[in-house]
């Protein structure tokens, strides 16, 4: 048995209605993708932390060459070091955590945006018969 297709009047498609889901759909995916972008991207501080890190890391292995008599001179780049890869996880920490919240929010939000724009455009239907 053929299930017979019913013929679409062009009267009942609205383009204006697919532009406007289009528009909208991408407006909202760039405008979320770069919130999220600049949640994963490191911030000055924390590219700050990185340089200091690293040279601090070289002046420790400098002073470990001189040999034992630059023993005190070490260990306090040693803490130094230790420090500062401390404060370097803390921000690392938010970061990841303001991503995840940022990820969450828009989400939510592009979710209710298409749900809003969808029952708006279902609700004021063209039907011709």
């Amino acid at each position: 048995m053929i299930i017979p297709n019913v013929p679409i009047p062009i009267s009942t498609i609205r383009p204006n209605d697919i532009l406007l889901l289009l528009i909208v759909g991408t407006l909202s995916e760039i405008s979320f993708r770069a919130l999220l972008r600049s949640s994963k991207n490191r911030s000055p501080k924390e590219f700050d932390l990185r340089q200091t890190l690293k040279q601090l890391r070289l002046d420790t292995a400098r002073a470990r060459k001189l040999g034992p008599s630059a023993f005190v001179e070490t260990s306090k780049l040693e803490r130094k070091v230790l420090a500062v890869e401390k404060d370097l996880a803390s921000v690392q920490e938010k970061r990841a955590e303001s991503g995840k919240k940022n990820e969450e929010i828009s989400d939510e939000f592009g979710t209710g945006v298409e749900r809003y724009f969808i029952f708006f455009l279902l609700r004021n239907p063209v039907v011709k018969c």
